[in-house]
């Protein structure tokens, strides 16, 4: 199974039937993927992501694959024409998860992947997982700066 077809089992799984084994499953899963995609937003002289308001609160938005954030960027409007080409950025989840959690200083509320179904966590919750699952907290160098 492609892994982010798996990343979608997974998440339904886990919404039709809550566990904590649903749960570790999911974020294990997306933990494991090489890439994440972030649309991005160009506001000189950095590049900053998208973030979606759902309500009423700040989400980081993150995609498993390109094919998704597109179409995401379809439904927002930013694709005008087919073939349009959209800014985007990815990290490998390490960086990812880095990249992330720096907004823990922020009002961002949490981390929402392949919007507009897709699945969410609250940032802190996402870091609790992650340390939890052993993901590495490299530090914040040479990632892309939060404003």
């Amino acid at each position: 199974m492609h892994p982010e077809n798996k990343i979608e089992s997974l998440a339904a799984a886990l919404m039709a039937s809550p566990s904590d084994l649903a749960f570790e499953e999911l974020w294990k899963e997306v933990f494991q993927l090489p890439q994440w995609y972030f649309l991005a937003r160009k506001t000189q002289p950095t590049v900053e992501p998208f973030f979606a308001m759902i309500d009423s609160k700040p989400w980081l938005c993150v995609f498993t694959d390109p094919d998704k954030l597109y179409s995401f960027a379809t439904l927002q409007g930013i694709v005008q024409f087919p073939g349009q080409e959209v800014d985007v950025f990815s990290l490998d989840s390490v960086k990812g998860f880095a990249y992330a959690l720096q907004y823990l200083k922020t009002d961002i509320h949490g981390v929402w992947f392949d919007l507009p179904q897709g699945f969410n966590i609250p940032l802190v919750t996402f870091r609790d997982i992650g340390l939890f699952l052993g993901m590495k907290y490299i530090g914040t160098d040479n990632i892309y700066p939060v404003s």
